[in-house]
């Protein structure tokens, strides 16, 4: 799968995550009451539980008007969307770091179009970048340079094999 595609992706399902978290409520109660039906549940009860007051003192003269909830707020609140928002915060760190592995090594997934998606400048500023990117004070994993002409070179011969290969096929 193309890392482009995939943070797209993941975009959308994050989108789609919030949009849920707003009115996906109601839909997931027909979801619960149809599988409840399936296994032979009659029907859904939520469960109340007493209103607990709090012991004032002497001096204190204001009621506590904690509005009170029905069950299926309860069950909204407590349970829907603590359960959506844990989704929503696993994810975020993946898709952060997919995001970072794709600015840093994105354009060398695409290494048969190279010449013709991206400007040599702009070739050579993504290779001297992941030379910084894989270095250690002074210790440097790979050259910036020398990739960017090697990444030059392979690419041209990629480039003229799949032109081969091609002419081959269609003789």
């Amino acid at each position: 799968m193309n890392l482009d595609a995939a943070i797209n992706h993941l975009k959308v399902f994050l989108k789609w995550l919030d949009e849920y978290r707003d009115q996906g409520f109601e839909s997931a109660l027909v979801t619960g009451k149809e599988v409840a039906e399936e296994i032979g549940l009659s029907e859904i009860v939520f469960k109340s539980t007493r209103q607990r007051r709090k012991r004032r003192h002497f001096g204190y003269e204001a009621t506590d008007d904690t509005p009170e909830l029905s069950p299926k707020d309860r069950f909204k609140i407590s349970y829907f969307y603590v359960v959506v928002d844990k989704i929503r915060t696993s994810c975020e760190p993946r898709f952060e770091a997919l995001k970072c592995h794709e600015n840093n090594f994105g354009f060398l997934y695409d290494i048969m179009n190279l010449s013709s998606t991206m400007s040599e400048k702009e070739l050579l500023n993504n290779c001297k970048d992941l030379q910084v990117t894989l270095s250690i004070v002074n210790n440097h994993d790979i050259d910036g340079v020398d990739l960017f002409e090697e990444l030059k070179l392979f690419s041209s011969v990629l480039v003229e094999v799949e032109a081969q290969q091609k002419k081959k096929r269609n003789k």
